[in-house]
């Protein structure tokens, strides 16, 4: 099954690359608007807001063009929430209803951390009960919240692993607020890596944690109630009802009693609550390699944030990559330097130009990640098939659902248009002219800037710094640079042809006049003026391709839970290739709290 899945989603994505493989800031300097096919160009013009808000939803009209419709309809039919109710099971238990936490426990907690603590406890809890386990390992832990539930509900005893030691000293703080000296949950610093010291540090943290003494000894008394229907079965999605129903069947008074997994109380349930990046197939190596890990419930996020292989060769010169936040999930501008805040050495910014132009050959001909695809079968499919996938296309399977686009009033469309639009300008502006940005504070351009051209260039030009390129910056010895610099203005005779130049080259040094950038180099710079003028002039080449910006935001939206299946479904079959037959998809959160809400989850089995 799991196969023709992904066989399908690579067919689909096989034509639409020119959807999903770019930065938006990029939509006009890669003609991403002559890739669309004309037909569907037409039919998306001028919608009526109640048709573009339906894009996302798969909706379409009965007048669109059948390839249109085909699209659309095959992403429905390939969205991992689609595939929820195609497996004829009855939705999952509404937790919420069901639980009532103490408030002590609950302070501090946003609406969103709530939903999700919630959710994953029943999951935590029948997983407990199937496979016996008791003890958790929680990786990413941050301040500690489902930790802290998990002990004081279940009584299971929990290690807390957290790369960012002031969440560790918070965790550790707030633990010992609510819980007192308590042996059943201890937090930890560690940076987990991809390699076989982190592998084995795993084996003997969890070693260390199912020797743990289960009795209880923190002071926090209140009891919190919990019914019976913690433990029932939620939505399961990629499985056949003949293995859901072989990992764990019901008596009558609907308890778990599971048929073929091991029942070793000595071993540990691995859980990972918004994974990071290469952090969620770290864990899942960390499952196969642990025998000790009975269980694992992951739910994954920044699937776009991933290793580059090429990464190795931004080292040799010197380059370190910018780590965004994870809640960052919108493009940046292209040319945004931010590692260069206060060099002033004109060599290392052709470094960042060097890697920004490799960067984007690679955008191009695809690029390869240390962690995607997992699986042989993907791996295979995508070679064949001539597939690319770069960090833009899983940027997109990282995007929040298009549910709410559903509400997107004709005001929204215009900001967000305006926001694509602008950013694109600037974009177009600085490849035709030869410049990078590097910022000049934390934020450039603020929301409300970007209602107006002017204002928003005027923002721009405040606000960063316009850095040339290594084709636009004239390199000279450094005895030619002494000899400018010291050299008096020296009147001499030249001929007719030789005046003409100089004329051409005065009047190229007005409109874009030159300052030495350091020793060796003289480099264009740019005024306010020149700026405005050449954005407009880029405004009035691109303004036709405006209303089609909107449109090709709902297609994509389209596209996006399909994206993400494919990377889940990845995982998923590069574990039952290990030899792993207990392993699925499960919904946990509601898709409008919390965007990443499917997990792949894990049983060890005989």
């Amino acid at each position: 099954m799991e196969r023709e899945l992904l066989e399908d989603i690579v067919h689909l994505l096989q034509n639409v690359e020119w959807l999903y493989n770019f930065p938006v800031t990029q939509i006009f300097t890669r003609n991403i608007f002559s890739q669309m096919p004309l037909e569907w160009r037409d039919a998306l013009t001028e919608l009526p807001l109640e048709v573009l808000n339906g894009i996302p939803q798969h909706n379409y009209q009965e007048n669109w063009p059948s390839s249109l419709q085909s699209f659309l309809e095959e992403c429905r039919r390939l969205t991992l929430h689609q595939l929820v109710s195609d497996c004829h099971i009855q939705p999952a238990v509404d937790t919420t209803q069901n639980v009532n936490l103490p408030q002590e426990l609950t302070r501090g907690m946003t609406v969103k951390k709530r939903h999700e603590v919630i959710s994953l406890l029943g999951i935590v809890k029948r997983l407990s009960d199937i496979t016996e386990s008791f003890h958790v390992l929680d990786i990413g832990s941050g301040i500690g919240y489902i930790d802290s539930f998990l002990h004081h509900m279940f009584k299971l005893t929990v290690i807390g692993a957290e790369s960012e030691d002031k969440l560790v000293r918070s965790a550790n703080a707030r633990q010992k607020e609510l819980l007192g000296n308590c042996s059943g949950i201890k937090h930890v610093n560690w940076t987990l890596a991809d390699d076989k010291m982190t592998l084995q540090k795993a084996k003997e943290v969890i070693s260390e944690l199912v020797q743990v003494d289960p009795v209880c000894t923190c002071q926090f008394r209140n009891q919190a109630l919990v019914t019976d229907d913690m433990s029932e079965k939620p939505v399961l999605i990629l499985d056949s009802k003949s293995e859901i129903n072989s990992l764990a069947t019901r008596n009558e008074n609907k308890e778990v009693v599971c048929t073929d997994v091991f029942h070793l109380k000595m071993s540990a349930i691995l859980l990972g609550l918004h994974a990071c990046a290469d952090l969620s197939p770290i864990m899942i190596k960390m499952f196969k390699e642990c025998s000790q890990v009975s269980s694992l419930i992951l739910l994954s996020c920044c699937y776009h944030k991933m290793q580059l292989i090429s990464g190795n060769m931004k080292k040799l010169i010197g380059y370190t990559n910018p780590t965004g936040s994870c809640e960052n999930l919108g493009h940046n501008m292209s040319g945004n330097c931010e590692d260069l805040e206060g060099s002033k050495c004109i060599e290392n910014q052709f470094k960042e130009v060097y890697i920004q132009e490799l960067e984007k050959t690679c955008d191009i001909a695809g690029e390869r990640f240390m962690n995607f695809p997992m699986s042989k079968t993907l791996k295979n499919l995508l070679q064949q098939s001539n597939v690319h996938m770069t960090t833009f296309g899983l940027r997109l399977a990282a995007q929040e659902s298009g549910l709410r686009w559903v509400r997107q009033t004709d005001d929204d469309h215009e900001n967000h248009k305006k926001n694509v639009a602008y950013r694109a300008l600037l974009e177009a502006f600085c490849v035709k002219e030869g410049y990078t940005l590097k910022k000049l504070r934390r934020r450039c351009v603020r929301k409300s800037q970007f209602t107006d051209l002017n204002e928003y260039i005027k923002s721009v030009t405040e606000n960063y710094e316009f850095v040339p390129s290594k084709d636009n910056v004239c390199f000279i010895s450094n005895s030619e640079n002494k000899r400018i610099r010291e050299e008096p203005a020296l009147v001499t005779q030249k001929t007719d042809d030789e005046s003409k130049d100089d004329e051409k080259i005065l009047q190229m040094s007005d409109s874009v006049p030159s300052v030495s950038c350091g020793i060796g180099t003289i480099a264009p710079t740019l005024s306010q003026d020149y700026i405005k003028s050449a954005i407009e002039n880029c405004y009035e080449d691109y303004k036709y391709l405006f209303p089609l910006i909107e449109p090709l935001t709902g297609l994509q939206l389209a596209l996006q839970p399909v994206m993400e299946a494919l990377v889940l479904v990845d995982r998923l079959v590069y574990l039952k290739e290990c030899g792993f037959t207990r392993v699925w998809l499960e919904k946990v959160f509601d898709v409008e709290v919390s965007p990443r809400n499917v997990a792949l989850i894990a049983v060890r089995c005989k």
